[in-house]
């Protein structure tokens, strides 16, 4: 391949990863998090009191509440008790957003109380959404849709790169006293070994967050060809006599359910349309033997009037024809909503090195412009936009570690004790990059770098340590039964913590006795013993040199 091919290749690679590293950092970070998102969800919540955790018989529930409901109910969910088949409870939103829970007392009397929810389970996937912008979501996506474009030029820009040497140093990591070469082998290795993963997740993401965009202007070109210019919109079915006690029980759904799948494990009703002339139950479960649609969900959509499966609307493993099931598939590989645990952790373990990508994307840049002192009496100092790109890249990546497992134990805490706090994990996550970002402008990034890990060390231990002080201190707030499933969510933050305790050692190691003038170099740090006379001569007269080049 011609040299100044890859010469080309390799600068758009540089910009593009330089322009979106800090960005895709943020998003892979917090989608390894969302690959536990249901056990995030149910760690954080709140002990219930017995009016939360309540169920009642699903039939009986489900026709009193249609019999009472309020018309301005649009829609409402059918939660299936996960200990008690059988039985379950019911919500609905109400016209300021709140959710309420619906039950049946005793005497078999509609109960509703404020619902309880596991915000933390959302939290990281906001982050992960919005790649830490701190946008509304209809903003954030379709930026983050033009990044995930850009990773995917990234992407095959860093092939284009490394095809004369892939034979070679496909699989070298060269650990030794040289950290660029370290750190190049580091990245060319996770970045060729996970391609597949990685360009799956890049236009997935470009497809999820332009979907929106694409359908606009299709209706404004393609679909508006031949279109009258004063079409009269179509009339909307109008609401008929409200016959919903009468609709099929949740009972014979779910024995319907059984037959069509005996792999589908339900897990919620939802009833959409309630006010209008064609209603739909959806029943979403899990389904582990093929590629579910949703992060933790395959579907089945029924009538409820007749209880008939609408088998066009039916998104099950094993249920849909060819074009249906490549649908699922991509969204599949993007959520990793398929293989059961095994995939998830490998999810996890990929998510975490496609941060680590980035990261060590952002140290290539700074280290190949990094101006080598070893050889001068007086160092010189590094150029101001590579001080600024390395306080950038620590400040807001270390920043991300340390507010995603705070935010966490925040919404924890918040929940045990009551407080209406709405977005307390988002306002602890922005303020965490903030002051990452302040310190490394401020002191530099080697002064920050070490701290900000050993930081984000602490905090990503607070999360096992929160579940550790509720097993031995049941009476503190926080406290109530330990589960199997806190188990991924505590091992994997105690296993990152001591890696990043492990991190910070490294990282201070370089701080105190790295190379003068370096970035990585802290201010004030013990300087080596001066150099001899004629050292010193050579010194001066190579640094006179280079001044003169510059």
């Amino acid at each position: 391949m011609k040299a100044d091919i890859v010469r080309t290749y390799k600068v758009v690679h540089t910009w593009v990863g330089i322009l979106s590293g800090v960005m895709l950092f943020i998003a892979f970070y917090a989608g390894a998090f969302t690959m536990f998102k249901p056990e995030i969800g149910r760690w954080a919540e709140a002990q219930p009191n017995a009016q939360q955790g309540a169920s009642s018989p699903l039939d009986p529930l489900a026709s009193a509440f249609f019999t009472a409901r309020d018309p301005a109910i649009g829609s409402a969910v059918l939660v299936l008790d996960r200990e008690r088949p059988g039985y379950g409870r019911m919500r609905y939103f109400d016209k300021q957003g709140a959710t309420w829970q619906v039950t049946l007392d005793a005497a078999g009397r509609l109960q509703t109380s404020a619902a309880q929810t596991g915000p933390a389970g959302h939290f990281a996937d906001q982050v992960h959404r919005n790649g830490g912008l701190p946008l509304a979501g209809a903003v954030a996506e379709p930026i983050i849709g033009f990044v995930a474009l850009l990773y995917a030029l990234a992407l095959i820009s860093g092939v284009v790169i490394l095809l004369p040497s892939l034979i070679k140093d496909l699989l070298l990591l060269r650990i030794g006293a040289n950290v660029k070469r370290f750190w190049l082998d580091a990245h060319n290795l996770i970045g060729i070994t996970s391609l597949p993963f990685h360009l799956a997740i890049a236009l997935t993401t470009a497809g999820f967050c332009l979907h929106d965009w694409v359908y606009d202007t299709q209706d404004a070109t393609i679909h508006a060809i031949g279109k009258p210019a004063a079409a009269e919109p179509r009339a909307k079915g109008k609401p008929g006599p409200d016959t919903s006690a009468n609709w099929v029980a949740p009972s014979r759904l779910l024995a319907s359910a059984r037959v069509q799948s005996s792999t589908f494990t339900p897990t919620e009703l939802t009833y959409r349309g309630l006010n209008s002339p064609k209603p739909q139950v959806n029943m979403g479960g899990e389904d582990w033997s093929g590629h579910m649609r949703a992060p933790r969900a395959g579907f089945m959509n029924f009538n409820p009037v007749s209880g008939q499966l609408n088998k066009g609307i039916s998104l099950l493993p094993h249920q849909q024809n060819n074009w249906e099931a490549s649908l699922s598939a991509i969204f599949a590989l993007h959520f990793g909503s398929f293989g059961g645990v095994p995939v998830r952790l490998a999810y996890v373990v990929m998510g975490l090195l496609g941060a680590i990508l980035f990261y060590t994307g952002n140290l290539l840049w700074i280290e190949s412009r990094l101006r080598k002192n070893r050889q001068l009496a007086a160092p010189l100092p590094q150029p101001r936009h590579v001080r600024a790109v390395a306080a950038l890249t620590v400040g807001l990546c270390l920043g991300a570690v340390i507010g995603l497992p705070l935010g966490l134990v925040a919404l924890r805490w918040q929940a045990a004790l009551g407080l209406a706090m709405p977005g307390i994990g988002l306002a602890i996550f922005n303020a965490a990059l903030a002051i990452g970002l302040l310190a490394a402008l401020g002191k530099g990034a080697a002064w920050a770098g070490y701290r900000l890990t050993a930081a984000a060390a602490l905090a990503t231990l607070l999360v096992p340590l929160t579940s550790v002080l509720a097993c031995v201190f049941p009476a503190l707030p926080v406290g109530k039964p330990y589960v199997s499933d806190y188990l991924w969510i505590d091992g994997l933050s105690l296993l990152g913590g001591a890696l990043l305790l492990w991190m910070a050692a490294r990282v201070r190691r370089r701080a105190r006795s790295g190379e003068q003038q370096s970035v990585w170099r802290e201010l004030g740090a013990a300087m080596p013993s001066p150099p001899t006379n004629s050292d010193q001569t050579s010194s001066h007269q190579i640094a006179s040199n280079q001044m003169e080049q510059m």
